[in-house]
């Protein structure tokens, strides 16, 4: 089963990471902490439940929607990417559970 998502990852000691972190279960979003809803320039309670691939705007490679084509990520990927949407370059990190 399952837990409802939630809004944060670990409290206010992750809010308060200056990175972006965005946990997602079989491609939903689960939880983002405050730089993720800030990077990402969408809202908090729009993400947790959303898609990751709609959360997240659609870079120049498209590399992150292709990574979760087939399910969950099962190796750790590192990319860096240009995102028209937010007029920046963003690192993503995805790591298996």
């Amino acid at each position: 089963m399952t837990e409802e998502p939630t809004r944060t990852v670990a409290g206010p000691r992750l809010d308060a990471c200056p990175y972006g972190v965005v946990t997602v279960e079989e491609g939903v979003v689960q939880a983002v902490n405050d730089a993720a809803t800030t990077l990402l320039e969408t809202d908090p309670d729009a993400a947790v439940g959303a898609d990751v691939t709609s959360v997240a705007p659609v870079s120049v490679e498209s590399t992150l929607p292709e990574l979760f084509a087939g399910g969950d990520p099962t190796d750790r990927r590192e990319f860096e990417e240009y995102y028209p949407e937010l007029e920046r370059w963003l690192s993503v990190t995805a790591v298996p559970a």
